[in-house]
């Protein structure tokens, strides 16, 4: 799911970067927001806490986008 919300807007992290390296960028953010997570008790429901790191994955590769956008 996480991989299209990138696939599907385009995002650019790093040019000349292999994709498994973006990915596994990737990977470490949501296992870190998912460890938090479990550390707060699960004070949000799945369904919250999955629309919290949809957003924040998102904003992540808008944010990474317009960076790389400012620089070419």
């Amino acid at each position: 799911m996480f991989e299209s919300v990138w696939i599907d807007g385009k995002v650019v992290i790093i040019p000349n970067i292999p994709k498994k390296y973006a990915f596994a960028v990737l990977a470490g953010i949501l296992t870190s927001i998912i460890d938090e997570w479990i550390r707060s008790d699960f004070e949000e429901t799945p369904e919250q806490f999955s629309q919290i790191a949809v957003y924040m994955t998102k904003e992540l590769a808008k944010s990474l986008v317009a960076k790389y956008e400012k620089k070419g």
